[in-house]
């Protein structure tokens, strides 16, 4: 599920590098909105701050909704929210897209750049769902399920179900490529919340 990040347009910065040089002005002084503490959305802007060597101050909610509702009155600047419902206030000009936070476009928002493409190269977070199975579970169970999961997914329906609820289905069914990318994902949420000083 795509991450978003918004403006509000009074911040005055229509791209990431004018958000990175307005941070660079005024360290510790712009805010950003996410869905609570821990999550993808405060993560990402904690990578910002690592990968631009910026302090954009977290100030987290119990949800997306509270934070969307704060970032189009312009009680906060800032906010990185799952992309699929924040793109009605964008396109009603309440919201200015910033860029998504994945490595690719998103077909939610596909004129909108990523991070990467805005100024952070090789910059990458979001949120994702996955099946997994209890540790010791027979691989041949695992390649059965793996492959009725991915015909699944397939599926025109599901596919057409997951796109109109701002999900873009991986169809990706190999368990060990999977294996690899939940590994790399908790790596990088590591070294983000200890740079982040939320872990220790």
């Amino acid at each position: 599920m795509p991450n978003l990040l918004v403006a509000h347009p009074s911040l005055g910065a229509n791209n990431l590098k004018d958000i990175i040089a307005l941070a660079k002005q005024k360290p510790g002084d712009i805010i950003y909105g996410s869905s609570g503490l821990g999550t993808t959305t405060h993560l990402a802007g904690e990578l910002v701050n690592v990968m631009a060597g910026v302090k954009l101050t977290h100030v987290p909610y119990p949800g997306s909704a509270q934070s969307l509702t704060d970032a189009i009155t312009g009680r906060i600047p800032l906010l990185f929210v799952p992309a699929a419902p924040a793109m009605q206030y964008v396109e009603k000009g309440e919201l200015k897209a910033i860029a998504i936070t994945q490595a690719q476009r998103s077909s939610v928002a596909p004129n909108v750049p990523t991070m990467s493409e805005a100024g952070l190269p090789g910059y990458d977070i979001g949120l994702w769902f996955a099946l997994v199975a209890p540790a010791g579970t027979p691989k041949e169970a695992i390649d059965k399920i793996a492959k009725a999961a991915s015909e699944a997914m397939a599926a025109p329906e599901m596919k057409a179900a997951l796109l109109a609820a701002g999900i873009e289905p991986v169809l990706d069914s190999n368990p060990v490529n999977f294996a690899k990318y939940i590994d790399t994902e908790i790596k990088k949420g590591a070294d983000v919340a200890k740079a982040a000083g939320l872990a220790k």
